[in-house]
């Protein structure tokens, strides 16, 4: 039974970092013009990095969108193999589609739960609170992006690749 408030608190942990993700590409993306220039004319270095970061849009949002898919695939994973397996004895009844319909009904709240912890309030915190928000962030996810960057590099490439393929522009 500890094994499984484990998944859940793994599952909860997972769902905010997704939060976090997904406040931080509002926050930094709803930063104005004259905020981003004073933030540049700081002596502060954290003010400084989240100007830098801002102004590099693609840097950001690339690492942002790892994040939130990586958080979001494993605390579904997670849900839909432990948490599931509690409700299938619950269902027998239904007999060989006691399990497909364990995990659908866990993958449906959990992606509830998702739509408001993960992502709605989360944003519309981040709107209100942008720069602090983005300010509480910012060297974070610059380390981040650091770190990311090969595995944000080869998702682009192979982004590229694919609009190619499909007949635009990847420019």
């Amino acid at each position: 039974m500890s094994a499984y408030w484990f998944d859940i608190g793994l599952i909860t942990v997972l769902l905010l970092l997704n939060g976090l993700f997904a406040g931080s590409e509002i926050a930094l993306i709803s930063l104005r013009e004259g905020q981003l220039t004073a933030l540049e004319r700081s002596s502060v270095r954290r003010d400084q990095v989240l100007a830098r970061l801002a102004r590099d849009p693609n840097r950001f949002l690339g690492t942002i969108q790892l994040g939130i898919t990586l958080a979001g695939y494993l605390a579904s994973a997670t849900a839909a193999v432990t948490l599931a397996e509690p409700l299938v004895p619950m269902l027998t009844f239904l007999g060989g589609a006691a399990e497909a319909i364990a995990i659908t009904s866990v993958t449906i709240v959990l992606a509830a739960v998702n739509i408001v912890v993960g992502e709605l309030a989360p944003k519309r915190l981040a709107m209100q609170y942008a720069q602090r928000w983005a300010l509480l962030v910012a060297v974070p996810l610059d380390m981040l992006a650091t770190f990311s960057k090969p595995m944000v590099w080869m998702l682009g490439k192979a982004t590229d690749i694919l609009v190619r393929l499909l007949g635009g522009n990847p420019e």
